[in-house]
């Protein structure tokens, strides 16, 4: 019998699908202005796709992106990373319990009117590891862009959810999921993986 548990108990789950978690409100605004400050001494790139010709990239893929590790700001990042993975961590041990050493960087995201990504899956190996959690956490409010949602496909059923400020939708990497096209202001997000060595 647990005495004493140091993690607390998971959120409220809002998803239709029963591997998936989706999180209304779980972050509260401080760390969602923090990652906003962060950003805003930040360039944006073109998002890449591994393993694409830029052609066929392009139509995969369309988004503007920054990986989370400027040295400059490590002070300031470290406290992001730990508040965001230790509750991505409680969600996965509430949920697939899945056996993994720490996280990749952090991916922000940033898509405007056309932007989307096509079906895909985040697990890739990586030097002996693969990932096996991903994440994606809301930075815009639910009023700030229209299309965007982030869609699941297993079998013949796809569920589609629209992640708004301080929401997190996590997930088992090996689901096949997509963002649909923004029809309408701005997406912006952090996305993350929890990484393993391959068992």
């Amino acid at each position: 019998m647990t005495f004493f548990l140091d993690l607390g108990p998971i959120p409220n789950n809002n998803a239709r699908h029963p591997l998936t978690y989706v999180g209304r409100k779980v972050f509260d605004d401080k760390i969602i202005s923090d990652i906003e400050e962060y950003i805003s001494h930040q360039e944006l790139e073109k998002a890449k796709v591994l393993h694409m010709n830029r052609k066929d990239a392009d139509k995969a893929r369309s988004s503007k992106v920054h990986w989370m590790k400027d040295e400059n700001y490590k002070d300031f990042l470290m406290p992001i990373y730990d508040h965001i993975s230790r509750k991505v961590r409680i969600i996965n041990d509430g949920m697939w319990r899945y056996n993994y050493n720490g996280y990749g960087i952090f991916q922000y995201s940033e898509y405007t009117k056309g932007d989307h990504f096509s079906w895909h899956v985040d697990q890739i190996e990586i030097k002996g590891e693969t990932r096996k959690v991903s994440f994606s956490l809301g930075i815009s409010d639910e009023s700030e862009y229209e299309g965007g949602d982030l869609g699941f496909k297993s079998a013949e059923e796809e569920d589609y959810y629209k992640i708004g400020r301080g929401d997190i939708i996590a997930f088992p990497s090996w689901m096949l999921h997509k963002v649909t096209p923004v029809t309408k202001g701005k997406r912006r997000v952090v996305v993350g993986w929890g990484e393993g060595l391959i068992l």
